[in-house]
């Protein structure tokens, strides 16, 4: 059986997390640059109100970053458990199937000897689980869908507005901090 499909899935799910890792990298190291180098000042509605909107917008946009990471992580604990519940059940469904005149059926990988009333039991809990894990992926794939779309968004804006703020500062000077006059002093 060719295992290409599952290569391929591997690659796209490793670049998807490169691409989350240096996005949420981008999104700190402008929120750490903008922060650095911001002067508090009073607020008017003019160009300085941009760079403190930037700040707030790459500062939202390493949240959702962050927890789109997270989120992933959970996704793919909650696809390990349905699978492994769905292969258990799968198990459980051939030795049942197999009949075996309902003698006790030597489970190899636990070590345990159940009886057919047992693996019914069994194979009941484990369809259960698979099912709970199918609605648990899907509202956190919905939720990561959502992290994704802010965070994109959010750093967009505070790249524009970042953008903006030093493009049109320079042309609307009114309230930039003005340094004190140079005193001349006389010898």
């Amino acid at each position: 059986m060719s295992e290409r499909s599952i290569e391929a899935f591997g690659r796209y799910h490793e670049g998807e997390q490169k691409l989350d890792y240096f996005i949420c990298g981008v999104a700190g190291a402008l929120f750490a640059y903008i922060g650095q180098h911001y002067i508090p000042r009073k607020l008017h509605l003019d160009a300085s109100v941009l760079e403190p909107m930037a700040l707030l917008f790459i500062g939202a946009s390493f949240f959702f970053a962050l927890k789109r990471i997270g989120n992933t992580v959970l996704l793919m604990r909650v696809n390990h458990l349905m699978l492994h519940a769905a292969e258990n059940a799968g198990k459980i469904t051939g030795a049942l199937a197999k009949g075996q005149g309902g003698a006790p059926f030597f489970n190899e990988e636990a070590g345990d000897v159940l009886t057919p009333e047992q693996m019914a039991k069994e194979r009941e809990s484990s369809l259960s689980a698979r099912d709970h894990s199918r609605k648990q992926l899907d509202k956190l794939r919905k939720k990561g869908r959502c992290f994704w779309r802010w965070r994109n968004y959010l750093l967009a804006l505070g790249i524009a507005a970042l953008f903006a703020s030093k493009i049109l500062l320079p042309y609307f000077p009114g309230n930039m901090p003005v340094s004190p006059p140079a005193t001349a002093t006389s010898k």
